[in-house]
């Protein structure tokens, strides 16, 4: 009976010693992970970083878009692509967007079309007035239409992004018509800047769902989530198995493609909803440079596809930052096909 009561005391001291010297091993692991700033060092690596024309882009108040373009800015730069202008200046609006000034109010008798889309649409390699949304405007404005196309492209932004700036259109900008540019349809990038820095931390504290969206063996709910947003260690073991994973020779892409699908599920899960929740018109423009468009085959709604149509031989019309030649065909077909798909109202 002694042996026995002497080995239930030994355990109700030995017990709480171990438990109290694991928090403790665990509070300095903490301690050594922020001081050696892991997630600093190794973050940079892991994640997705648009660093398209810096200058001109902030982060974003909404932070599902996660940046913008600066509202009433200038770039001059140099030529970014052998067929693009060879002087390039990019101006921004009031409201933010690529292009001349605009009235959020709309005028009488104008039809408003509020082209969103990533580069392509933005016009990566062009200068003012050569993007396709100004050759469309230049188009239809010469049969005799009063409209407006608007350019809500931003370079790296995939189909959330796109959706939740149509959002703002539909409640501020009293659009007739919606185009959705295809091509970026993975993960959300960040904003990257122009000395090559990338400062990730504010970004992800601002819209927390990029964690999971870029980086595997992130918590989705739960405790395990808390334990992740609060824990420098748990964020830390997160990262180094990303790093491994990633390391891999030859390379294991399986959760990599995962990811990308997961992305374009979202996207055209939330073009639908967009779609189902408004009485506006909306169609989705498919470049000739394609990109990951295969979801829109079963997606409701018109599709203004480029890539089927028999393309003259002009520079770069192939690529994803095409030339203004490039745009200005862009210009007239789409133009045509939405006249002759009804969407260009009476």
């Amino acid at each position: 009976m002694g042996c026995l009561m002497n080995a239930g005391t030994t355990n109700r001291r030995v017990l709480p010693a171990i438990g109290f010297g694991l928090l403790l091993a665990l509070a300095l692991a903490e301690g050594v992970v922020r001081v050696l700033d892991l997630e600093g060092r190794w973050m940079p690596s892991l994640v997705s970083v648009n660093a398209a024309d810096p200058e001109l882009l902030v982060p974003a108040a909404d932070g599902r878009v996660v940046f913008e373009l600066k509202a009433s800015s200038t770039l001059f730069s140099q030529r970014v692509e052998s067929w693009g202008d060879p002087e390039r200046t990019v101006s921004t609006n009031s409201l933010g967007l690529r292009g001349p000034e605009r009235s959020v109010g709309k005028p009488d008798g104008v039809f408003r079309i509020v082209a969103l889309g990533g580069s392509n649409t933005y016009g990566a390699a062009v200068s003012d007035g050569n993007t396709w949304p100004d050759a469309l405007e230049r188009e239809l404005a010469a049969t005799g239409r009063r409209v407006e196309v608007w350019n809500a492209g931003v370079s790296a932004w995939v189909t959330t992004q796109k959706v939740t700036r149509a959002e703002q259109a539909l409640n501020e900008w009293e659009p007739d018509l919606l185009l959705f540019q295809l091509f970026n349809t993975g993960p959300r990038h960040i904003l990257g800047s122009d000395f090559g820095e990338i400062d990730w931390a504010p970004q992800f504290a601002h819209e927390p769902s990029l964690w999971s969206e870029q980086l595997r063996w992130v918590p989705d709910t739960g405790p395990g989530w808390w334990a992740f947003r609060a824990s420098a260690l748990v964020r830390a073991g997160v990262l180094a198995e990303n790093r491994r994973e990633r390391a891999l020779d030859p390379p294991d892409r399986r959760w990599i493609i995962a990811m990308e699908e997961a992305a374009r599920v979202r996207g055209a899960r939330a073009y639908r909803a967009l779609r189902e929740g408004s009485d506006v018109p909306m169609a989705l423009v498919v470049v000739p440079a394609g990109g990951h468009a295969e979801w829109w085959t079963d997606t409701d709604g018109p599709v203004l596809d480029l890539r089927a149509l028999p393309r003259p031989r002009l520079p770069g019309i192939d690529d994803i930052h095409p030339g203004r030649e490039a745009y200005a065909w862009y210009g007239r077909e789409l133009a045509r096909m939405l006249g002759e798909q009804g969407l260009l109202g009476r």
